[in-house]
């Protein structure tokens, strides 16, 4: 399983290694990003919104073990 986008930056040709979301409404799964386009496989602009299917505030985290939110927010053993 994937567990970090593996798409590219637009003009830089390197890896974008951001969090991977999957949508809950069409379920597209790929990064969020601040500006459109940014990386080969956004799927989520900064407001949220799936850019496949429109849906906004409809996605969950992929393998959230892997940025740390287990152990710091849900407070579970390390």
């Amino acid at each position: 399983m994937t567990t970090r986008c593996d798409g590219v930056r637009a003009g830089f040709s390197l890896r974008c290694h951001g969090t991977l979301y999957r949508c809950l409404s069409c379920g597209a799964e790929g990064c969020a990003q601040t500006k459109p386009a940014s990386c080969s496989h956004q799927r989520f602009d900064v407001s949220g919104r799936c850019t496949q299917c429109a849906a906004v505030g409809k996605r969950e985290m992929l393998a959230p073990q892997t940025v740390g939110l287990f152990s710091t927010l849900m407070q579970d053993p390390p």
